[in-house]
């Protein structure tokens, strides 16, 4: 990932679940989606849950045996 805080995110979430811990991770930055783009995600997220379009379950994606929350899809401007 180009992002630091993305990589390390990233990685922290793989090594824990290595060693066999429960790991969920959530891309909350709408803007620049570097977790969803980091594990390759696409499709609905933490957008659609704001909106109420989906609900977490439904949207959750698992990925190594990490559970990931994609930031999903957003407009131009993640304030709209």
């Amino acid at each position: 990932p180009r992002d630091s805080s993305a990589a390390l995110t990233s990685n922290l979430a793989l090594t824990f679940r290595e060693f066999g811990a429960n790991v969920a991770v959530i891309d909350a930055n709408l803007r620049s989606r570097s977790i969803s783009t980091a594990f390759k995600l696409d499709g609905p997220g933490l957008a659609e849950c704001l909106n109420g379009s989906s609900t977490p379950a439904e949207v959750i994606q698992s990925v190594n045996g990490v559970a990931i929350l994609p930031s999903g899809n957003t407009n131009e401007s993640p304030a709209e």
